[in-house]
């Protein structure tokens, strides 16, 4: 703990701070690899187009490389969106297992989630939207990370519980639907304009909404 918040993890918060950089071959910074200037690519096409509007030809030339240099890193364009979830996802779940593991009442620990989601969010718009506020038709070829931190909320609900401090009669799962759609109503709000950023000055008020929703004591 530091300050009385979990520490993200530095070595993915790196990778994903490079992200938000331009690419460097074509449009972009300087001394990025031809497979990380096609993630970033990637992500920024589909955050402002979806996934489904996005072709491989965009994506190389979005890269400043050609399509044949997108298939020496990528068997398909599925693999592609696939590494790219990765990429992003796995540091939020990480963290997400940290607040578990972290021995945070469930009150303390919703706050601490909803703080680290919207300063992924405010760090990286377009990765957060290309992993949370998109629709993936290739979900299920994501396997486990896809679904992995409803799951740790859940698991976080079912242990509040338990501990008697979280209402008993709601199912975790719908406890899991109305916390996204709550977490997830702000970026998506700032993204269509009708709320101002940053995210992160809507924490406290969203992390209140969340605990009365919930019945956390």
């Amino acid at each position: 703990m530091v300050n009385g918040r979990l520490p993200s993890m530095t070595e993915r918060r790196l990778q994903l701070e490079d992200m938000a950089a331009e690419p460097s071959g074509g449009p972009g910074g300087r001394g990025a690899s031809t497979r990380d200037n096609l993630i970033r690519a990637a992500v920024r096409l589909a955050s402002g187009q979806g996934i489904d509007g996005v072709s491989v030809r965009s994506i190389a030339r979005e890269a400043g490389v050609t399509e044949g240099a997108l298939y020496k890193h990528f068997s398909s364009k599925d693999q592609l969106w696939r590494d790219v979830y990765g990429v992003i996802v796995g540091e939020m779940i990480e963290e997400k297992q940290g607040i578990l593991d972290s021995g945070l009442s469930t009150r303390e620990a919703i706050a601490e989630w909803v703080r680290l989601t919207y300063a992924h969010y405010d760090g990286n718009r377009e990765a957060f939207t290309y992993v949370l506020l998109l629709p993936h038709p290739f979900a299920e070829a994501i396997g486990e990370e896809y679904h992995a931190q409803g799951r740790l909320f859940e698991r976080l609900i079912r242990r509040g519980q338990r501990n008697g401090e979280v209402d008993g009669s709601i199912r975790a799962a719908l406890a899991r639907t109305l916390f996204v759609g709550l977490l997830l109503s702000v970026p998506s709000q700032i993204n269509e304009g009708g709320l101002k950023g940053p995210a992160s000055s809507y924490a406290e008020d969203v992390t209140h909404a969340i605990v009365r929703a919930l019945g956390v004591a």
